[in-house]
């Protein structure tokens, strides 16, 4: 599978790529630090996935071999909200624990093609907590350690958070290269 970017020096960038089954949420699968050619991969993925790239083209690939192991997150349905009302929805993860601090599990949007972190927690009860300050206000989280369970919470959503909202995992991998400062306003990944 190939990626060409424009717009932007690739080697100025980690390239994150990600993917999403059908019916299912996103998944991270890993990153290549343009020029330097660095991989990180989410630990399902690790020896089943390569990412190389091509500079002078502009260009990055991601080839696959053999079966990929089975982590899920599982979230209901599409809901549709009137503005000004509250939302609340949860996410049943398998495959991995809450309790478990190699991993982080939060929740981020989609809107108008990009994908903005909303919050996530590292595992155990005292894990490290990150939200985009910009919408702080806006959204609360909540787990349920023992159900295995996410929640997040919208208060007076308006138009403007239309979008689509991904329960999200991230392995301790990943975090020591990941270019993307998540409690910052407006970050975006």
């Amino acid at each position: 599978m190939s990626c060409i970017t424009s717009g932007f020096t690739m080697t100025s960038y980690y390239m994150h790529w990600i993917r999403q089954k059908p019916g299912q949420g996103l998944e991270w699968i890993g990153e290549l630090n343009s020029g330097s050619g660095a991989t990180t991969y989410a630990s399902a993925f690790q020896s089943r996935f390569t990412l190389t790239e091509n500079v002078p083209s502009s260009s990055q690939y991601m080839e696959i071999t053999g079966p990929v192991d089975s982590v899920e997150l599982l979230q209901p349905g599409s809901v549709l909200l009137q503005p000004a009302h509250t939302l609340t929805t949860s996410c049943q993860v398998s495959g991995y624990s809450l309790t478990d601090d190699s991993y982080a599990t939060g929740w981020i949007r989609q809107r108008e093609g990009k994908l903005q972190w909303i919050f996530y927690q590292w595992g155990s009860s005292s894990g490290s907590f990150y939200q985009n300050d910009a919408l702080k206000n806006k959204f609360s989280f909540s787990r349920d350690m023992s159900a295995g369970t996410v929640t997040i919470q919208g208060q007076s959503l308006q138009s403007e958070d239309s979008g689509v909202y991904f329960c999200v995992r991230e392995h301790s991998d990943s975090e020591q290269q990941h270019s993307c400062t998540k409690t910052q306003p407006n970050s975006e990944c």
